[in-house]
């Protein structure tokens, strides 16, 4: 029963969220021109280097590319409406919903890292997929997966990652209703999440 009751708060916040497509779409192309400069300064780098990679320029695009597709899935941004709950005292209402309230944030946080990302994964692989050979850069594409293995592994660690970040989001806002300044909610995951993300560039290549 409790089931249902996270599943009707997620998906009712997930439609809202759908909503701000605007954004959303000024958010996409910001990320595609950050990956296009980082694919940029990869490729110089490679061209002057005489030593053998660990990676090859294709997996590190590839590497870059999903990078910038899956930032939003990184609990490095807050809910803004969580954290005026808990400034302002409305988190009391939450806290009289016959619901654990760690998993009903867990629950809101789902959606709010799932659908900034779908919003912007989709059009991103399009466009790295297929748009860029388009215009004479294949060697920038995305690269499909080697084999279904891969894919699979790919897609479990995906789902680990997401409720990791979710884990991590939920754990800091609970954390944070014993504090009174948003700043410091704020800062218990993004002073982390740079180290451990690893997504601007692949560890080995260095």
């Amino acid at each position: 029963m409790r089931f249902w009751s996270y599943f009707a708060i997620a998906s009712a916040r997930y439609q809202t969220l759908l909503q701000y497509r605007s954004a959303a779409f000024a958010d996409l192309m910001t990320q595609i021109l950050w990956g296009m400069i980082k694919i940029m300064v990869i490729t110089a780098f490679f061209g002057v280097s005489s030593g053998e990679q660990p990676l090859s320029l294709a997996q590190v695009v590839s590497y870059i590319w999903l990078g910038q597709a899956l930032l939003g899935m990184l609990p490095w941004n807050t809910d803004h409406e969580l954290v005026a709950q808990i400034r302002e005292g409305g988190v009391a209402y939450e806290l009289i919903r016959p619901l654990d309230l760690y998993w009903f944030w867990f629950c809101r946080t789902i959606t709010l890292r799932t659908a900034t990302t779908a919003l912007r994964s989709m059009p991103m692989i399009i466009f790295a997929v297929w748009v860029l050979p388009l215009v004479g850069l294949s060697e920038w594409i995305l690269s499909p997966p080697a084999d279904l293995l891969t894919l699979g592994v790919f897609l479990i660690s995906l789902l680990a990652a997401l409720a990791l970040a979710c884990g991590i989001h939920a754990n800091a806002r609970r954390a944070g209703m014993d504090l009174v300044r948003r700043r410091c909610q704020s800062a218990v995951p993004a002073g982390d999440h740079g180290v451990i993300r690893d997504a601007g560039t692949p560890t080995p290549v260095f």
